[in-house]
């Protein structure tokens, strides 16, 4: 890969990363009810008045804080990994069959670590595991 195609990808992952970043803090500092219980959520002296419909939207509304923060904070951890591999100079590398990855995909999918054929093969191995 040429140098200005890793300088174009390494600014793209720092640009992301910084982006998921403020998302994370944004949310921290803004508290989404995470660390609250469901009742101080819904700004209620008592759960018990309040209808299981709401206290359902509520649960569900939380959990979907977390598995969306979580995400993020895989999808960050995978941004790092990135950068990382751009300073050792295996950024670019399939991990499995050791051939350049391409531009075009990782432009895509910055923070890929297989090229598009061992993604591939490892769909499909993930599928038929997911059959037997």
């Amino acid at each position: 890969m040429k140098d200005y195609e890793i300088k174009y990808l390494k600014k793209k992952l720092l640009d992301e990363q910084q982006k998921v970043e403020s998302m994370l803090n944004e949310a921290k500092k803004n508290n989404f009810g995470v660390d609250d219980s469901i009742g101080n959520s819904i700004e209620e002296l008592s759960k018990y008045d309040n209808h299981l419909a709401d206290l359902g939207t509520e649960t569900f509304e939380q959990e979907k804080y977390v598995s969306l923060r979580n995400h993020q904070l895989e999808y960050l951890g995978d941004i790092r990994d990135a950068l990382q591999r751009i300073e050792r100079g295996s950024y670019g590398i399939c991990l499995y069959c050791g051939k350049e990855i391409g531009f075009e995909r990782l432009d895509a999918y910055p923070t890929a670590k297989l090229c598009i054929n061992c993604q591939k093969k490892e769909a499909e191995e993930q599928i038929d595991t997911n059959w037997a």
